[in-house]
């Protein structure tokens, strides 16, 4: 009897000793699986967090490109209202322009 005592403790030993290294290796593959996961959320994220930044840049190059059109704009309506020839942004042409003239007139 004693012989299958120890026999039977042996053996549940063992099965403690196996259900221990399974209980390990499950819990060793769902840190890893958990570990994978954070890693691809991550990954995620930065290209999220990417696409994010590329938009907002491409909306405030827009913004930035409209402003300074309309700055423009308004800069050649101004110069282009004003009376006095001096100030036109062609200045330079109307005097050639005029002196041209003169010369081929004589």
């Amino acid at each position: 009897m004693n012989e299958v005592q120890g026999r039977l403790k042996v053996r549940d030993e063992e099965k403690k000793a196996l259900k221990a290294e399974w209980q390990a290796r499950k819990e060793k593959r769902r840190q890893e699986e958990e570990r994978r996961r954070k890693i691809e959320e991550e990954r995620c994220q930065r290209e999220e967090d990417r696409r994010q930044k590329a938009i907002e840049r491409k909306e405030r190059e827009l913004a930035e490109m409209r402003d300074t059109e309309v700055k423009h704009l308004t800069n050649l309506t101004n110069a282009l209202e004003e009376t006095s020839i001096i100030s036109n942004p062609l200045f330079e042409s109307i005097e050639t322009v005029e002196f041209l003239k003169r010369y081929c007139q004589k």
